[in-house]
C-alpha cells in the first residue's frame, strides 16, 4: 500500500523522478490490524501521473 503523510519527513516509496503528484485523495487508513473504527485515521495520498517523456507511442 502506498501512503504519504504530510507531517512525516519520510519519502514516498514511488520514485519522484518517474511520477509527480498532481492532486491528493483523502482516504481512511487503519493504524493497526484489528483496531476497528477506533484505529481509523484520515490521510492524504498523492495521486501520481507519468511525466511526458514516459508515454508510449
Amino acid at each position: 500500500m502506498l501512503t504519504h503523510r504530510r507531517s512525516s519527513t519520510k519519502a514516498s516509496s514511488l520514485p519522484t523522478i518517474l511520477m509527480t503528484p498532481i492532486s491528493t485523495k483523502k482516504i481512511k487508513k487503519n493504524r493497526s490490524y484489528g483496531g476497528g473504527a477506533a484505529a481509523l485515521k484520515h490521510v492524504e495520498v498523492p495521486i501520481p501521473t507519468p511525466n511526458k517523456g514516459l508515454t508510449r507511442n
